[in-house]
């Protein structure tokens, strides 16, 4: 089992695959993943907090590596919106909504991306 999770965790980073939603499987009785050999809850808790901190850091990489590019952003609400890559990105300037803007990005904050409007 333990090479399986090896095995996604190589996957996750040879994809480059920036964005994971995990959470840790739990038994339903009465299905076919009932009668398979289980793992020990602290195992499971300690997989998903490793798979966790892979996607955080496969994230961060992904926005670091966004800095300094022109992107496309669909303004929502509060000057922040989304680029085509589904980066959140919050403008610099104040900017109606529904307005699709050229955007270069600045830099990272808690929340996503920082960016200016790009002429």
């Amino acid at each position: 089992m333990k090479k399986l999770t090896k095995k996604s965790m190589q996957l996750i980073k040879e994809a480059n695959i920036t964005y994971i939603h995990v959470f840790p499987y739990s038994i339903r009785k009465n299905t076919p993943a009932s009668n398979m050999p289980q793992v020990q809850k602290k195992i499971i808790q300690k997989r998903a907090r490793e798979l966790r901190d892979l996607a955080e850091r496969q994230h961060n990489n992904f926005l670091v590596s966004q800095i300094g590019t022109i992107q496309k952003v669909l303004v929502e609400n509060n000057s922040v919106g989304h680029a085509t890559n589904f980066s959140k990105i919050k403008l610099k300037e104040n900017v109606e909504a529904c307005t699709i803007v050229s955007t270069k990005i600045l830099e990272i904050n808690s929340d996503g991306l920082i960016g200016t409007i790009h002429i």
